[in-house]
């Protein structure tokens, strides 16, 4: 499973850590944050790993500050 969080978002680097995500990669000036440009980061969490349950992630009860969403992500049923 992959995201970007932007650079400096350190409540929802928290979360996505905590839950299993490993940076992999970062795009320098990606977006602009209140007039200047900010990096964003690349993420993946392996869902042949351990499962986040496991590695201490629970979700949060409101998105990060600044984050714009919440961890709600789930891998798509077998079919």
């Amino acid at each position: 499973m992959l995201l970007t969080v932007s650079e400096g978002n350190e409540p929802a680097l928290r979360v996505y850590t905590a839950c299993g995500f490993e940076e992999w990669g970062r795009e320098p000036r990606a977006v602009p944050v209140d007039g200047r440009a900010v990096a964003k980061l690349h993420m993946v969490c392996l869902l042949d790993a351990e499962p986040a349950a496991s590695a201490g992630c629970s979700e949060p009860s409101e998105p990060a500050a600044g984050s714009g969403s919440a961890l709600h992500a789930r891998p798509a049923p077998a079919v």
